[in-house]
């Protein structure tokens, strides 16, 4: 069998080890992060991805004057006039069209093990609405009738919103949220897996 060698520069590395110490990677996590990190790398290197270099960002951050923050915890530039609000995040530099920096925002939440998504998606199986999941898993931690908005979908009013009914299991795992969303125009609910911020994760412990 021939065999691959991948080489990681430091940050890449760091980042990658920070994706799995919160639990014994398998082999397979282990491969998936460090492929995932590649392709990532390689797409900074060449085509949409090539990274901006002219420093204009950096410029537009450090005047007071301009709307644009640089974050150092999730490596990201933004446009808003106040951080607490509401912000949009800068992708591309507005001078050079060149990538923004990589993003470090996943490295602020809990790596979910493929093992632990296939077995909540097992824990979850046949619920189909509030009540199968209630009937299954207990009173849910939150409970909200406006929890997510969504389009409406209608192209004549393409503003209009739906607002939905969302309910929150935040104690069914160590790495993951369980949401239950109502589906636009139905009974029925979708099932999303949310990794757990770090540090709801390191107050559990």
């Amino acid at each position: 069998m021939p065999h691959i060698t991948l080489t990681l520069d430091q940050d890449t590395a760091d980042m990658l080890a920070a994706r799995i110490d919160d639990a014994a990677p398998s082999l397979e996590d282990v491969a998936y992060q460090a492929l995932y990190q590649v392709a990532q790398q390689r797409d900074e290197n060449v085509g949409y991805r090539r990274r901006c270099t002219c420093g204009w960002l950096e410029k537009f951050a450090d005047n007071p004057e301009l709307p644009v923050h640089f974050d150092a915890q999730t490596n990201e530039y933004w446009i808003t006039d106040n951080p607490a609000r509401s912000s949009l995040i800068v992708r591309y530099c507005f001078s050079c069209g060149g990538a923004a920096p990589l993003s470090k925002r996943h490295s602020l939440f809990a790596h979910v093990p493929p093992t632990e998504k296939s077995r909540l998606a097992k824990l979850c199986e046949g619920i189909v609405t509030f009540e199968d999941a209630i009937n299954r898993l207990g009173p849910p931690d939150f409970d909200t009738p406006g929890g997510m908005m969504v389009p409406s979908g209608d192209e004549s009013d393409q503003e209009k919103s739906i607002i939905l009914r969302t309910l929150m299991y935040r104690g069914l795992s160590d790495t993951a949220d369980l949401l239950f969303s109502q589906r636009p125009n139905s009974d029925g609910v979708s099932l999303m897996v949310w990794a757990k911020p770090l540090e709801d994760k390191r107050k559990a412990d």
